[in-house]
């Protein structure tokens, strides 16, 4: 079974975001911290799962205790198996990282999906990303009843998908697969995901998401052999036309950015990654899937326009279908 692979992070639970921040800006006493957790555990013990939650984020944390993964486990799960959408999500990404349980990527699948049953969207993202291989049910995490419907990802959801610790990969799989996104790509919103730690791909893979849902759908006419569709943006930096054929279609993609320092090799890899995006990103439009392009396959020409400093690239493919 093939295994995901997080990086170690920080679960923070909602509801104790600001006495976290609050103890990081104005120690309390020792005493203080012992008598408040002290209460905080008995209530947890009563099984209170709000108390459960705040209790396990102090351990994952080590705030206030000493760091334990086992007990922020161990509380994660009491308060996860009442039904805390939150815990059980957190569950997911313990049971994925292997941090105070074994690791099982199925475990993992199967707290995610109890957690976006009840509409959390971190868990829908999570779940998005996973390979069809990782997400059987499991035993201990059984599925709960349907929760409500979510709406268009948002730039929250991809800030919350990264802090979740979930790799590029996982993040960009989870857009390329939403089924309505509505991210907010003005210059100001930039850098607010950048400062919020979203990665440079993965707000590539946003703006690319907008381009496409932007481009003109696929109609009968325009699937008819030998019809090509009008040229569209995909991001920033590329225009694409796509040419329909017997058994597949021709992607025709024009690339280009500034250089300050002309590096041929960088923009031809990104010309090539932009194609064969686009190529997948329509077929799965049409609702067919394609074969894989590989670069044998793809045509590429170089150019550079010096007064500008823009280097360019030009490239097309067959795509065929499977």
């Amino acid at each position: 079974m093939k295994r995901i692979t997080l990086p170690l992070i920080l679960i923070v639970a909602v509801a104790a975001i600001t006495s976290v921040s609050a103890e990081i800006s104005t120690p309390r006493p020792i005493q203080e911290q012992s008598d408040a957790i002290s209460q905080l555990r008995a209530k947890a013990e009563r099984g209170d799962a709000e108390a459960q939650v705040n209790l396990a984020a102090r351990y994952a944390n080590g705030v206030g205790v000493e760091r334990d993964d086992a007990q922020a486990a161990a509380w994660f799960r009491k308060a996860a198996e009442q039904g805390e959408a939150q815990a059980q999500f957190n569950m997911g990404v313990l049971c994925a990282s292997g941090r105070g349980v074994p690791k099982d990527a199925s475990q993992a699948a199967g707290w995610f999906e109890r957690a976006a049953a009840q509409g959390h969207q971190g868990a829908k993202d999570a779940l998005a990303g996973l390979p069809p291989t990782d997400r059987p049910r499991s035993e201990a995490a059984p599925p709960a009843p349907a929760g409500p419907t979510a709406g268009p990802m948002t730039n929250a959801d991809v800030v919350a998908l990264c802090k979740a610790g979930l790799s590029e990969e996982v993040a960009l799989n989870a857009i390329r697969t939403a089924s309505a996104t509505h991210f907010d790509l003005t210059p100001v919103a930039l850098v607010n995901l950048a400062n919020a730690g979203v990665p440079s791909k993965v707000i590539a893979g946003m703006q690319n998401a907008v381009s496409m849902q932007a481009a003109p759908a696929p109609t009968s006419s325009r699937q008819s052999p030998g019809a090509t569709t009008p040229e569209s943006k995909y991001g920033k930096n590329a225009k694409y036309t796509i040419e329909m054929q017997p058994d597949g279609f021709v992607v025709r993609v024009s690339y280009g950015r500034y250089q300050f320092i002309p590096e041929s090799s960088v923009v031809a890899a990104e010309c090539r990654s932009a194609l064969t995006a686009i190529a997948w990103e329509y077929a799965e439009r049409l609702g067919k899937q394609i074969e894989p392009i590989n670069d044998q396959r793809i045509v590429l020409l170089m150019g550079r326009n010096g007064l500008k400093g823009t280097t360019t690239c030009t490239a097309s493919a067959p795509a065929r279908w499977k």
